[in-house]
């Protein structure tokens, strides 16, 4: 897998979910898989894997009290610094079809 898009490359209904995700009181990777879903699904989109990916180390970065359960990106480092040191890691399979992980 590549390493992630910046936010400014990602497609609007991710940035959306990252963006919407600012305004939650609990913010958690579960919230912004549903969020994803939902705007790419407005907007008549389909998710992959590598979109998901870099929304999720967009999200690490951005707010550093997020719960990271479940998250496709890992750094090599201690603390998200860049997204030079993300790694894909899956945790768990995401079933697009039924909107959660398994």
């Amino acid at each position: 897998m590549q390493t992630p898009h910046s936010f400014r490359l990602l497609p609007l209904y991710a940035r959306c979910a990252i963006e919407y995700l600012d305004g939650q009181s609990e913010r958690s990777i579960a919230k912004l898989n549903a969020y994803i879903d939902h705007y790419a699904e407005a907007m008549g989109q389909l998710v992959d894997e590598q979109i998901r990916f870099s929304a999720h180390a967009a999200a690490c970065l951005k707010y550093p009290t997020l719960d990271k359960t479940g998250s496709l990106a890992v750094w090599t480092g201690i603390e998200p610094q860049s997204l030079d040191n993300c790694i894909y890691q899956p945790t768990q399979t995401y079933h697009i079809t039924t909107g959660a992980f398994q």
